[in-house]
């Protein structure tokens, strides 16, 4: 699939910044794996969204991520997963806060309207531990 005369340099310099700026993030600690998601833009390919663990070499820099199918260079950023570049701790982070949002999901659904939990605090990223247990108290208490 053609991307145009630059698109491989393009290419590489988002993902040499998308890992330095991940190594800023990640502190001190320097963590050498980091997870990136991407985009199959190939029409013909089956895969779409996908989210890779890689690893960050100290002898030379990851160059390119690819299609595991077809082999085309990713787009930068898989939608349906959140992710564009994260460390490992970013990452558990993230799966962390779906756990909850999709907790709280089942609490509106099974709550059929009785205000367990509202809709606003069921938000993507909106909810907390103390929100779920406030939700878990009241439903409980219903039954």
């Amino acid at each position: 699939m053609y991307q145009g005369p630059n698109y491989k340099e393009q290419h590489q310099d988002r993902l040499a910044d998308l890992i330095r700026a991940a190594r800023k993030r990640g502190g001190s600690m320097m963590s050498t794996t980091y997870y990136v998601g991407g985009y199959c833009n190939n029409s013909r390919c089956d895969i779409r969204d996908v989210v890779m663990r890689v690893k960050d070499h100290n002898d030379g820099p990851i160059r390119e991520i690819r299609c595991p199918a077809c082999r085309s260079l990713l787009l930068f950023g898989a939608h349906s997963f959140n992710v564009e570049m994260m460390t490992i701790g970013e990452y558990e982070q993230q799966g962390d806060a779906d756990a909850r949002d999709s907790v709280a999901a089942q609490l509106v659904r099974e709550s059929h309207g009785d205000g367990l939990l509202t809709i606003a605090q069921a938000a993507p990223r909106g909810t907390t531990l103390d929100d779920l247990a406030v939700a878990f108290a009241k439903r409980d208490g219903a039954k």
